[in-house]
């Protein structure tokens, strides 16, 4: 198969790819700024990313709830605050990107034994692609339904919203723009793809946006480098990777131009154990 994929100029689009039929599902990149992980992701998963590649930022402000009506960022360390996702697993987004205080620490809340649901206990700033900024808490997640409290920092145009992981059955995430104050249904069934050609933030010596892929939950890579004949070289015996970034963006190397690593194959495996052979 030879096939290309189209993220539209200026990347405004990402498309999550399937590999055993060639099918292309593409959604806006720029649409949504939280994305809260289904149980398809994880059971009882709690996860909530930021969208980092559009210039969301995420900071933590405090673990007294009770700060909430007198946030000031006078003197606020931004630098050494700031969260974002993981870019190895989809279940570390930058609200669970913290140090767990305990095993009951999820990083935006605490899980309780006795009811089986998470209380939020931190504040969060929240710097929109827009550049304004919102203070918010995730208040909790009870019986799939997540509760998030957002407002300006001065407190004026407070809104309390909920997503409800039904909504999206079958999906990784459900996801909910602040600017628009709408939740969305924007990505194919988890079934449905593989591989997820985006932007998204990694470290670099500082956090920046590269394009690239992210694998699907379940799916592995073995990456080859320096490989003599990329038409014979064999998936026995290679060391199979599960970060989600195993693909990720150093395929190519931007020399005024992108230039594409030369004797470079992925394998890529998926839960059903088949096996591709990639070539960039």
């Amino acid at each position: 198969v030879l096939d290309t994929v189209s993220l539209n100029a200026g990347y405004s689009n990402e498309n999550y790819y399937k590999l055993s039929n060639d099918s292309e599902y593409t959604a806006l990149r720029n649409n949504w700024d939280l994305a809260f992980a289904t149980n398809t992701v994880g059971g009882s998963a709690s996860t909530i990313r930021i969208n980092g590649s559009v210039g969301i930022e995420l900071y933590k402000y405090s673990n007294v709830i009770g700060d909430w009506t007198t946030l000031d960022t006078t003197g606020f360390n931004w630098s050494s605050s700031q969260l974002v996702n993981s870019d190895t697993s989809w279940t570390t987004g930058a609200f669970e990107n913290t140090t767990p205080s305990n095993g009951f620490d999820l990083g935006w809340g605490a899980y309780s034994m006795i009811t089986h649901t998470v209380q939020g206990d931190k504040i969060f700033i929240l710097k929109l692609a827009n550049g304004d900024y919102k203070k918010l808490i995730v208040t909790s997640l009870i019986s799939g339904v997540y509760s998030i409290q957002y407002a300006d920092l001065d407190g004026a145009n407070e809104v309390n919203t909920t997503i409800d992981k039904a909504n999206y059955t079958g999906k990784n995430f459900g996801y909910y723009s602040i600017q628009n104050g709408s939740a969305l249904d924007r990505e194919p069934l988890s079934s449905d793809w593989d591989l997820l050609f985006t932007k998204y933030i990694t470290d670099l010596g500082i956090y920046y946006p590269v394009s690239g892929v992210l694998l699907n939950k379940g799916v592995k890579v073995a990456q080859v480098n320096n490989v003599p004949d990329v038409n014979t070289v064999s998936s026995a015996g290679q060391n199979f990777a599960t970060s989600i970034s195993t693909i990720g963006s150093d395929w190519k190397r931007y020399v005024g131009f992108y230039e594409i690593e030369d004797s470079l194959v992925y394998f890529v495996e998926l839960p059903n154990a088949d096996i591709y052979k990639i070539i960039f």
